[in-house]
């Protein structure tokens, strides 16, 4: 059976990162990882409600080339404000890298 390889591309540069030491490549820090971008905004009811499965499959797969990160893209203006964004990581105990897609650019 032939393997396909699927070619992802790279985070746009000038976003804001938050639970990460800096900005995520997906050629350097990716590579050879399965990974899961969550979108959310930290005001929608279901994607509060998604956080707790996510955090089950992060346990889950913590010794695998495994990586959960969120993209948060904001709904509303406050919602674009980092420090909002950053609060709501710290109310919901988030734990993976995070990154402020404030006008839907990913």
């Amino acid at each position: 059976m032939p393997t396909s390889r699927v070619r992802c591309p790279e985070f746009l540069p000038g976003f804001t990162w938050i639970n990460a030491r800096r900005p995520l490549s997906v050629a350097g820090d990716l590579r050879g990882r399965v990974a899961v971008l969550d979108f959310w905004t930290y005001c929608c009811i279901n994607c509060m409600h998604v956080l707790p499965v996510l955090k089950r499959i992060e346990e889950r797969f913590a010794r695998e080339p495994f990586v959960v990160i969120g993209v948060h893209s904001a709904k509303f203006s406050t919602e674009q404000k980092t420090p909002n964004i950053m609060a709501a990581i710290q109310r919901y105990k988030i734990e993976h890298p995070v990154v402020n897609d404030a006008r839907h650019e990913l």
